[in-house]
């Protein structure tokens, strides 16, 4: 049988919070979620002191560990002219270029 993979719309790898980190890394909880049956997890991306830009570019620095498909949706902690500059941004720059790429591509 060929089954399609599942995907994990909602996750926390190397996630930051109360002074804490999730155990799982990109690696270790994506090796785990593909021994599953999971080939794709979409990750939260948590802006970092307010900066959606550098919330994403940590995430990215993150996922180099990946060994499946990925992708991320950035949450929103608070909102001000420039963090509505920055989801353009993320938008037209990152969201779009990112779809093209996988985890094989890197």
């Amino acid at each position: 049988f060929v089954m399609p993979g599942g995907i994990d719309p909602h996750i926390y790898l190397e996630f930051e919070f109360m002074n804490t980190v999730t155990k799982d890394d990109f690696f270790s909880g994506q090796a785990t979620a593909l021994a599953g049956g999971t080939t794709m997890h979409i990750d939260f991306a948590i802006p970092i002191d307010g900066s959606l830009t550098a919330g994403f570019e940590a995430y990215e620095k993150k996922a180099k560990k990946s060994c499946m498909d990925y992708g991320f949706h950035m949450a929103i902690t608070k909102w001000d002219e420039t963090v509505a500059r920055e989801m353009e941004l993320m938008v037209k720059e990152k969201v779009f270029h990112g779809l093209q790429r996988s985890s094989y591509d890197q």
